[in-house]
């Protein structure tokens, strides 16, 4: 797809749709309300809707809207291809770090100035959208998006991100972890088997992803197994039993036993349940 770009008060007739509904979607979303009051659940955790804060929504997050009042601001989308232009440091940091980061929260703080210049870029992607036969329109769209995701991702290293970057060997095998760990969730369950995949012990492991993100390894295998989970038993008509067989449990009773242990809650019990915390 390409990137699109759309104000929110355009989008109105669809975001009180999805005040009724968890959905997800195929591609990425950043979403900034700069007016308005409301909440926004992500992956069963509500986040106020506030000015200060930019929404950031992977692929296969289930999401929706509540109690919107008045909402303006905008929507950029995007899919895989958008990082396929950007060097491999700044793709893996927006990939795993920004994006994909079940580790950290789904939002980033701005403070008003950054505000100010955020919306001079939003007020420039919303002159270039209409005007497609522009010269380099494209790569001039892209360039806007790339510049504001840049942004956001300086604030966060302010405000309520500051260890999502650095140079250190700790950030570069959270890294690889955060990859494999993506790509291998329905193989692999232990730290052993993701370090022996990595070609490290058990325990360096353990040290450099603890370092980085300040989480074991096991306990954000464990948060990728029961979001994946959560997610499927919402939003797909799927028996518990073949839940756990999708993701890699040869028993499902062990898996029920998993998944309460995690949450509190029987798999059945969670997929009728209404409200979350």
């Amino acid at each position: 797809m390409e990137i699109q770009i759309k104000n929110i008060p355009d989008c109105l007739v669809d975001m009180e749709a999805m005040e009724s509904r968890l959905h997800s979607h195929d591609y990425y979303q950043l979403m900034w309300f700069w007016h308005g009051t409301g909440s926004h659940q992500i992956d069963f955790n509500d986040e106020e809707v506030s000015p200060n804060k930019v929404f950031v929504v992977s692929p296969g997050q289930l999401h929706q809207f509540k109690d919107l009042e008045s909402p303006e601001g905008i929507i950029i989308q995007f899919d895989e291809g958008f990082f396929s232009k950007m060097d491999d440091n700044l793709d893996s940091l927006i990939k795993y770090s920004v994006f994909n980061a079940f580790h950290l929260p789904p939002y980033y703080i701005i403070d008003s100035d950054t505000g100010e210049r955020l919306k001079g870029i939003a007020a420039e992607m919303n002159r270039e959208k209409s005007d497609v036969e522009k010269f380099a329109h494209d790569n001039y769209i892209y360039n806007l998006v790339k510049m504001f995701l840049i942004i956001i991702i300086r604030e966060g290293l302010r405000t309520n991100h500051k260890h999502i970057y650095n140079n250190s060997a700790a950030y570069q095998y959270f890294i690889n972890f955060s990859k494999e760990l993506d790509n291998n969730y329905r193989r692999y369950h232990t730290v052993r088997q993701y370090a022996t995949a990595l070609r490290m012990s058990s325990k360096t492991l353990t040290q450099r992803v603890i370092q980085y993100s300040g989480q074991s390894p096991l306990k954000l295998i464990n948060n990728k197994l029961i979001v994946e989970a959560q997610r499927m038993l919402k939003s797909k008509p799927m028996l518990i039993k073949e839940i756990a067989y999708e993701l890699g449990f040869d028993d499902d009773s062990y898996f029920v036993k998993f998944f309460k242990r995690q949450t509190g809650v029987l798999p059945s019990e969670f997929k009728e349940k209404e409200q979350y915390p």
